[in-house]
């Protein structure tokens, strides 16, 4: 079983104390730091373990290619609420997982992890682990499945997960607006305290866009109140953010803030875009990841260069707690060493 033969292949990495690379679709390995250590693949995990629509649940293995997934859930008009990134034909669970990243519905859906009810994992020491359930009332307490949520693989190799599936809106529409960056993340403010329906709210070449989802009269009368011009091609407009494939976000150095969706613009001498709101915003530069250097009180700069991510350092106590979790679940250091940061 590619279950049995994964652990035996971890438990002599164990024994030896010698690093492992794990590996998925391989369209992710820009985000993080460098990769080093053996190859251990997760190929041959690629079996849909369990869905019920009815249950609005999916349990899958790690190394099912994503879009397969995508696929038997839109037969069944469902999907993954948080609009995952698909970053190449080769995307699978497992990756979307570790790197956890969510796409412009993460404004009313959450992230990955707050999908994620459950997971099977192998840990650090080759023992095969289970956290958490297939439906949301197993979910208790603190739910350690869902620290394998952009984990980058350092505390487990995922065997399956279990995710919260949606159904699709019956209807969506997108508009757009003329503005600056100020008048845009006022108006996205004020439009998320107002209205439920709005699944998408990004700013780019000095456009406010905004998606609304749901029944369609309740999406007409949403639009004509807000008002704005319809875009023509607003599937492509979207998944060019999802995936980013948007002309700005193919750029390296990127950097990546993810802030308070509030907070006013920042003082850069570059264009932005931005997604979710307000919090998360793109910029094609790699801007000092000192906060005082853009007077950034909260929030974190990631740097996406063409073959790793650069994360912010981490505070002293939050350095701490990781270190503490990854003493737990690999006291060896030998899943994905230093995929996040330096020494764990």
């Amino acid at each position: 079983m590619p279950e049995k033969t994964l652990q035996a292949a971890i438990l002599e990495h164990y024994q030896d104390k010698s690093p492992v690379d794990i590996q998925g679709g391989q369209t992710r390995t820009f985000i993080g730091r460098q990769r080093r250590g053996i190859p251990l693949s997760t190929s041959a995990l690629n079996r849909v373990i369990d869905y019920d629509p009815r249950e609005l649940v999916v349990t899958v293995q790690a190394g099912t290619k994503l879009q397969t997934v995508l696929d038997l859930l839109d037969q069944e008009n469902q999907m993954l609420s948080f609009e995952p990134s698909i970053l190449g034909e080769g995307s699978t669970i497992g990756g979307m997982v570790a790197t956890s990243m969510a796409g412009p519905r993460r404004l009313i859906a959450g992230g990955v992890r707050d999908s994620l009810l459950g997971c099977r994992i192998i840990n650090g020491r080759g023992e095969i682990l289970n956290f958490g359930g297939r439906v949301m009332k197993n979910v208790a307490g603190f739910d350690v499945s869902r620290l394998m949520a952009g984990s980058h693989g350092t505390l487990g190799l995922i065997l399956q997960v279990s995710l919260r599936v949606w159904p699709k809106p019956q209807t969506e529409k997108t508009l757009w607006m003329t503005c600056n960056e100020a008048e845009a993340i006022e108006t996205m403010t004020v439009l998320q305290r107002q209205y439920r329906n709005l699944s998408a709210l990004a700013y780019t070449d000095s456009r406010l866009f905004y998606r609304v989802s749901g029944p369609e009269s309740a999406v007409t009368a949403l639009t004509q109140r807000i008002g704005g011009d319809p875009v023509e091609d607003a599937s492509a407009f979207w998944t060019s953010i999802r995936d980013l494939q948007h002309p700005l976000l193919r750029t390296r150095p990127l950097s990546r803030i993810r802030i308070p969706c509030n907070t006013p613009p920042l003082s850069l001498n570059a264009p932005a875009l931005i997604d979710w709101g307000g919090a998360l915003r793109w910029y094609p530069a790699a801007i000092d990841q000192s906060s005082e250097t853009i007077n950034l009180p909260r929030g974190r700069i990631d740097i996406l260069q063409e073959e790793e991510t650069i994360y912010q350092p981490l505070p002293a106590p939050l350095l701490q707690l990781n270190k503490r979790l990854k003493a737990a679940f690999d006291p060896h250091h030998i899943l994905n060493p230093d995929r996040l940061y330096p020494n764990l």
